[in-house]
């Protein structure tokens, strides 16, 4: 009895993405989608701040520089304190209370967003700095045999 091959669709991380072909150069963004190099780079041509992956597009998860820099509400020249945990945004308490420029959003205290992703990104660099010391053990290893090779030559 043959076995049938395994349909395409049901790999997907083997295409981009974006060309639908195997990944020349694959990158893997943090949300798990694999798409080329190439095709990243050309996807994110524009975006300024934030790239974001091309196929979720999910929001900044974080306030812009140009709005923490100003510290205040643009429309209502309020003290931004809120944090949207749904799109990102700094808010005043005016723009809480939800208008049609503003709908209701989850807010928390920006000292408390702060803190959360603080803790998140301190979580991400320790296995970051781990990994970068093994490898700098290893370039010294590299570094000491080539020494003793050139010795051993000379």
């Amino acid at each position: 009895m043959a076995s049938s091959p395994v349909p395409l669709p049901l790999l997907p991380s083997l295409s981009c993405i974006m060309c639908q072909d195997v990944p020349r150069e694959p990158v893997t963004l943090s949300c798990g989608h694999c798409l080329c190099r190439g095709c990243l780079e050309r996807a994110w041509r524009g975006q300024e701040a934030y790239p974001t992956c091309p196929k979720c597009r999910p929001p900044p998860a974080v306030p812009t520089p140009d709005t923490v820099q100003r510290g205040a509400c643009s429309e209502h020249g309020e003290k931004l304190q809120l944090f949207s945990t749904q799109d990102g945004r700094l808010m005043c308490p005016s723009c809480r209370n939800g208008t049609e420029q503003h709908p209701p959003h989850t807010l928390v205290p920006l000292q408390e967003a702060v803190g959360g992703y603080k803790d998140e990104l301190i979580s991400a660099l320790a296995p970051l700095e781990a990994r970068l010391k093994e490898l700098q053990q290893m370039q010294c290893a590299q570094e000491q045999m080539i020494a003793q090779h050139r010795v051993s030559y000379c």
